[in-house]
């Protein structure tokens, strides 16, 4: 990988993140114009953030509340096995 893919890459994952700095956000829209894979990269970031997104809605609809205290109890006590 080269330096400017390693660097889009990086910036891709901060956009997640945090709203990046013109400077950033130029250099991430003009390397992904010329660089293929980085952009393949990029629309696997946002499909992937879209798809979290919606599982973490639905573990909230089919789950709703806080996990019984023994429940609890019991993790702990298989984690430390």
């Amino acid at each position: 990988m080269r330096k400017n893919c390693t660097e889009t890459a990086r910036l891709l994952s901060e956009s997640r993140d945090r709203r990046l700095s013109l400077r950033e956000r130029i250099h991430l829209r003009f390397h992904m114009m010329m660089c293929r894979m980085c952009s393949i990269y990029g629309h696997q970031l946002t499909a992937l953030t879209r798809i979290c997104g919606e599982a973490s809605e639905r573990a909230t609809d089919c789950c709703p509340g806080r996990l019984p205290e023994e429940r609890k109890a019991r993790i702990r006590d298989a984690m430390k096995d």
